[in-house]
């Protein structure tokens, strides 16, 4: 071999060698071995395709690579290993201008809206309609325009102005509509209210509601109805009315008529009680040894028209005796024991001296029978109080 021929070997074995150290061919102790084997060019600071040059692209410029984002097209370019100069455009903060700086592709968002975008507004519901709203250059809705707005609801029973879904909601009446008062007064629906009505009327005895509150002639005045009432309404020998029986009943006077109502202050049925007493005349013109036959009648001599009364006589003893009928002497009712309908007569055997005491306390009930009705109308109690002349022999009752 000749001096030029090796030479030209040592140069070619050479350039292997030094191929094979930039990376790109398989080491080996062998010259022969130093060869490349291609491989796809990658940013990388290698010549992975084995051409002589690293990080080229087909136009044997340095490799590029698109970088486009929501702002804009771009690219960049591989140097040294690295890909770095993306030409597209920066994002930025959200502007209220129509176009999407934040590159994120809403545009204008975090604004109310879009400028130049449109959307339907308003509702349909009721007499309402629905009209058209712009996005401003503020990023704010303009008006709706060609709507037709809620209006306040007005009362006239089929129209729903206010677009809530409800014909005359708020409304307690309809206007024109009119309705009756207690007593009578007529008054009109104005604007979906109802006028005041003015003060019900005063209830009388009449059998009505005159004032309206569900309850039938309740709130009498006292005189002349409930003048034998207790303040409290109880009914019972406790609260026997007296102080129309303040004098008592004297021996073989005329008799005493007195007149009251069966009604109470509530309205419901009633049950009268009297608490009386009686006084023996006679003890003075009669002798010590003799008798003294006394009689009390009490009678209703006047029922209140459509009602049917009854009545029972307490006798509880001596005067000073409490009005309570817990623990009384005697009892006849009316209709029992002989005694006719509306009457009840009571006997009494008493002596003669100032040491006999021929007095007593009586109460009595007047009550209605059953089935019988409250009335308006009056009733009268008579009460009498007499004696036989004084007689040597017991009494024969």
């Amino acid at each position: 071999m000749s001096q030029t021929t090796l030479a030209a070997s040592v140069v070619v074995v050479g350039t292997l060698v030094g191929i094979a150290w930039s990376g790109c061919a398989t080491e080996s102790t062998s010259a022969d071995d130093y060869r490349c084997t291609p491989s796809t060019e990658l940013c990388n600071g290698i010549d992975d395709d084995c051409d002589g040059l690293i990080d080229e692209g087909n136009d044997g410029q340095p490799m590029q690579r698109d970088c486009s984002n929501g702002c804009g097209a771009g690219f960049e370019t591989c140097e040294d290993g690295y890909w770095v100069g993306c030409t597209a455009p920066r994002p930025s903060k959200e502007k209220c201008n129509g176009i999407d700086d934040d590159c994120d592709g809403i545009i204008d968002n975090g604004f109310d809206c879009a400028v130049g975008k449109q959307e339907v507004c308003g509702t349909n519901v009721g007499t309402c309609r629905e009209g058209i709203r712009v996005c401003e250059d503020n990023c704010t809705w303009g008006p709706c325009e060609g709507a037709v707005e809620p209006r306040k609801e007005i009362c006239e029973g089929s129209e729903d102005e206010d677009c809530d879904g409800t014909v005359d909601n708020g409304c307690s009446c309809e206007d024109g509509e009119t309705r009756s008062c207690c007593g009578g007064t007529i008054i009109t629906c104005k604007k979906g209210v109802w006028p005041s009505c003015p003060k019900p009327p005063e209830e009388v005895c009449n059998g009505l509601d005159d004032d309206c509150n569900g309850i039938i002639d309740d709130h009498l005045p006292t005189v002349p109805y409930l003048i034998d009432e207790s303040d409290d309404g109880k009914d019972d020998c406790d609260h026997a009315y007296t102080e129309a029986f303040l004098a008592p009943l004297l021996e073989d006077d005329p008799a005493k008529v007195f007149t009251f109502y069966m009604l109470k202050a509530d309205g419901s049925q009633d049950r009268d009680f009297f608490s009386f007493t009686t006084f023996d005349t006679t003890d003075v013109s009669c002798a010590s040894n003799q008798y003294e036959c006394f009689r009390l009648d009490v009678k209703l001599t006047k029922e209140p028209e459509g009602s049917d009364l009854e009545l029972c006589v307490y006798d509880l003893g001596l005067p000073s005796t409490s009005t309570s009928c817990s623990s009384y002497v005697s009892k006849s009712c009316s209709k029992q024991g002989g005694n006719p309908p509306n009457a009840v007569t009571m006997h009494l055997q008493g002596g003669c001296g100032f040491g006999d005491d021929d007095a007593r306390r009586y109460v009595v009930e007047v009550f209605h029978a059953p089935g019988s009705a409250t009335s308006c109308d009056s009733y009268k109690l008579s009460l009498r109080w007499s004696a036989d002349p004084p007689q040597a022999t017991p009494c024969a009752f």
